[in-house]
């Protein structure tokens, strides 16, 4: 037996005893055990994940995997190994040690990749189930697929998706503590200032909640034309029905503000020039804009503002100053 076939093996014995409860020194024994090796944590968080597995398969499905389980289990001679606990003990042990060796594939990448924008630079990506991604400047994610599923975990930015249909393999986009799951469609992620927003351009999303040990609760079904926005927990801020034809209109350049304030639409803008923009009068940051504009044309978007309040702009340099225009 190697180290790590021992380290599975012992997280397995340490998983089932926690399943009978431990005495009070089990339990010291145990988290002393589980700090010692980063190792022996990653082997026990693989088991919770099994257990999930375990229990979504049919009952049919499980009769072959505990004789596949028990056949592993004879290889390794665990058989001999745990007389000492009870039948239903041993029979947790056989097919958990079974599921480490029949299908640790489940969780072993087979693919990852992680991609990154910054100002000015949005970029297209094809992943290799041919999902199409657009990344929006400043943007970064973490791309991870397995032979079950597809995980996508957004750090900051905005991506558009376009899902390539795989019935057997669902596309999975994890943004602070909310999780994303689709098997086929096209929606836009952002994930800004901790509030994740989600917009529905064709087919249905399923919204949920990551609660502790990557459990989920379901918070709803998005819709074509439908945007939802959450905060850092994952708690609903706000759902609305929108123009599907405003979304991620980013990818050619343009921007659509609906009632933005002028500090989230100078944000916005500030990802597509170097200049710096600065608001310094306090007073005018809640003005609202609306309207289309081009990300390529910030000083038509300056002029809209002049047009529009009472605002002064000056450029020193490479900062633009936005301040509030004294009437006389």
């Amino acid at each position: 037996m190697n180290k790590q076939e021992k380290i599975e093996e012992q997280a397995v014995n340490w998983y089932n005893c926690n399943k009978e409860g431990l005495t009070p020194k089990q339990k010291k024994d145990f988290n002393n055990w589980l700090n010692e090796n980063t190792e022996h944590k990653k082997a026990y968080d693989s088991l919770n994940k099994l257990q999930t597995l375990y229990n979504s398969l049919e009952d049919e499905y499980l009769e072959e995997l505990a004789d596949e389980a028990i056949k592993g289990a004879k290889k390794t001679k665990i058989l001999e190994q745990i007389k000492s606990y009870t039948i239903a003990a041993s029979f947790f042990i056989i097919i958990f040690t079974g599921l480490f060796q029949s299908y640790n594939y489940y969780l072993q990448p087979s693919y990852i990749n992680s991609l990154v924008t910054h100002i000015e630079t949005i970029k297209e990506f094809k992943l290799p189930d041919n999902t199409k991604l657009a990344l929006d400047a400043k943007t970064k994610i973490n791309i991870k697929y397995f032979h079950n599923t597809r995980k996508i975990k957004l750090l900051y930015g905005k991506v558009f998706f376009e899902v390539e249909k795989d019935k057997n393999r669902p596309f999975n986009i994890i943004s602070n503590k909310t999780h994303i799951q689709v098997v086929g469609t096209s929606f836009e992620v952002e994930n800004q200032e901790n509030k994740t927003t989600i917009k529905v351009k064709e087919g249905i999303v399923k919204i949920s909640k990551i609660n502790d040990f990557e459990n989920l609760q379901t918070i709803t079904l998005l819709k074509k034309g439908q945007e939802l926005t959450l905060n850092k927990s994952s708690k609903v801020l706000n759902k609305s029905t929108i123009d599907i034809n405003n979304i991620a209109l980013w990818k050619n350049n343009k921007l659509f503000f609906d009632n933005k304030s002028l500090k989230e639409a100078v944000k916005e803008f500030s990802k597509y020039t170097r200049n710096k923009i600065t608001i310094e009068s306090k007073d005018i940051i809640n003005f609202p804009i609306t309207g289309h504009f081009n990300t390529n044309e910030i000083d038509k978007f300056l002029l809209a503002l002049k047009t529009i309040y009472p605002i002064k702009i000056r450029k020193e340099k490479n900062i633009i100053y936005i301040n509030k225009k004294i009437l006389d």
